[in-house]
């Protein structure tokens, strides 16, 4: 079996480099906007070779090149005979575009040879682009298996836009033991042209557990000691993985874990990061096969969630898609962990904020609960009845949080920008299923410069961007007249206002407005990089 792995990898990955055997092809860490580690596992039995990679930014003609030094360890090789390599590329461009060549001896590695990646932009900034998908782990022999198909659905949403990331809500492997390893035919070969060009940001889920995945990817940023929860800066956006295998009840692992949380929460909060997203394997909120599962999870971190504002929650574990309306908590703690149990039926635990039939949410309070489990693993459908773990008793399963289910095998596309976090569920032949936003934008109607002030430049930047192409900050500002729509006429209105005496811009001028429901994205959406109030 081993051998078979290495064999499909090697046709996959290009020729065998002379005197080793290629087992994982390169695969991205710890991508930073300055920087990014490149990985790859050769089967070399311990004889160690030389290792480069030479890199260059895209379009650019001036290459550079790093070689393996002190202090940049690989994890601990997996299995007997194996070697791994690691190489860290610094001094990168943020939110550019690379090129790069792995080199083992003389030969180049890798198929095709030359791999792309493109840097996140700096922190706080900018527009990071994510793919997420979870319960995915599981090729079986022979035919094409619906992990591939949603795969390739991802491999497409690179080609539009490159990739900062990608989020796997766990269940990576389904069919690695303690004596068997999977991991490479279930990881390794379906991700390996995502993984060359972005990195995979694991959660471990309750088929992950039986081995370290610490001893494949590097968690980044800020971790816990206590299972694989870990955080990190991307663009805009504080992500947070929380280990649910570790379990919550007093006396277990995930207790500790939870302190841990509420001190990063409360850390990212101090320094006004514009979103928080947390990423779980099991859900909170469902209402497919995994209810009774559930239960444990939300009377653990349904209160931390709500009392640190999260804004967006993504889970695995079951089997389909689904979105929750935006909730808020009615009994959250006054102090954060270590936490009492908190019990109560799903009913009377949560408010729905706003209008339940909404897409797009613009508000500060309430959290939105995305489980997206269908990446390839039999698929699971609604109940309706579940076994409370508390009272062992069956009851009725409360369905008025749920706004959206599915069950489909999907990928999740999520946008992240200052202002708006744009998401929509896509399907294994690449159709839309849901889509969403977030906002946090407020503009001064007219301001193009966002300096706070309506004058005669934003009159100027407006006609500028409407005839020339030039870029805005954010084009639905120039909406002037509360139409939607940036015309010419909105121009003439802010001229008309500052030197006729004529109308004011549209209402709530001379105060902020959030950005109007409707706009198209590229007059707005995730273009809208920053707020001008």
């Amino acid at each position: 079996m081993r051998r078979l792995a290495i064999t499909a990898l090697l046709a996959l990955a290009g020729a065998p480099v002379e005197g080793a055997e290629l087992v994982r092809a390169p695969y991205l860490q710890l991508l930073r906007p300055d920087s990014v580690d490149v990985l790859w596992t050769l089967a070399d039995d311990g004889e160690r070779l030389p290792a480069t990679v030479r890199f260059r930014e895209a379009g650019g003609d001036a290459w550079r090149t790093s070689g393996e030094r002190a202090g940049i360890e690989c994890p601990e090789p997996l299995l007997a005979g194996e070697s791994c390599y690691r190489v860290r590329l610094d001094g990168l461009a943020p939110d550019t575009d690379h090129v790069y060549e792995v080199l083992v001896g003389e030969s180049v590695i890798g198929e095709p040879a030359e791999q792309r990646f493109r840097t996140p932009p700096p922190e706080g900034e900018g527009v990071v682009h994510l793919a997420v998908l979870g319960d995915s782990g599981s090729r079986p022999p022979g035919g094409r298996p619906r992990q591939d198909d949603v795969a390739l659905q991802i491999e497409r949403l690179a080609e539009r836009s490159p990739l900062h990331g990608i989020i796997h809500t766990g269940d990576m492997d389904y069919h690695s033991t303690f004596e068997t390893f999977a991991f490479d035919a279930v990881i390794f070969e379906p991700y390996r042209s995502l993984m060359s060009s972005t990195c995979l940001y694991a959660t471990r889920g309750n088929h992950d557990s039986h081995y370290p995945l610490d001893r494949l990817f590097t968690p980044p940023g800020h971790a816990s000691e206590h299972g694989l929860s870990y955080s990190f800066d991307l663009g805009a956006a504080h992500f947070v993985f929380v280990d649910t295998t570790l379990g919550f009840d007093p006396g277990q692992p995930g207790e500790q874990a939870l302190e841990w949380l509420c001190d990063d929460l409360a850390a990212a909060r101090a320094r006004d990061t514009r979103w928080i997203v947390i990423v779980t394997h099991e859900p909170l909120f469902t209402i497919g096969g995994q209810v009774t599962e559930s239960i444990i999870t939300r009377e653990a971190l349904a209160p931390i969630i709500d009392r640190f504002r999260v804004d967006l929650v993504l889970s695995g574990d079951d089997h389909n898609y689904q979105r929750s309306h935006q909730l808020t908590l009615r009994m959250a703690p006054e102090e954060c962990g270590p936490l009492e149990p908190f019990a109560c039926p799903a009913a009377e635990c949560y408010d729905i904020v706003g209008d339940e039939s909404r897409r797009h949410f613009d508000h500060a309070e309430g959290s939105l609960y995305i489980v997206t489990g269908g990446g390839g693993r039999a698929l699971y459908g609604e109940s309706f009845w579940f076994i409370n773990p508390r009272t062992a008793t069956f009851e009725h399963v409360d369905k008025r949080f749920s706004s959206v289910f599915n069950s489909i095998h999907h990928a999740v596309e999520l946008f992240v920008s200052p202002v708006m976090l744009l998401g929509r569920a896509v399907d294994f032949n690449g159709r839309e299923i849901d889509h969403f936003s977030l906002s946090r934008l407020r503009l001064l109607r007219g301001d193009m410069d966002f300096d706070g002030e309506l004058a005669i430049n934003d009159a100027v930047a407006l006609l500028r961007a409407l005839f020339l192409g030039d870029p805005a900050e954010c084009l639905a500002a120039g909406s002037t007249d509360g139409d939607r729509l940036v015309e010419i006429d909105d121009a003439v209105l802010i001229l008309n206002h500052l030197f006729l005496g004529g109308p004011e811009p549209a209402a709530p001028y001379p105060a902020c407005d959030r950005l109007p429901e409707g706009m198209p994205d590229n007059a707005g959406g995730v273009l809208c990089r920053r707020s001008g109030c």
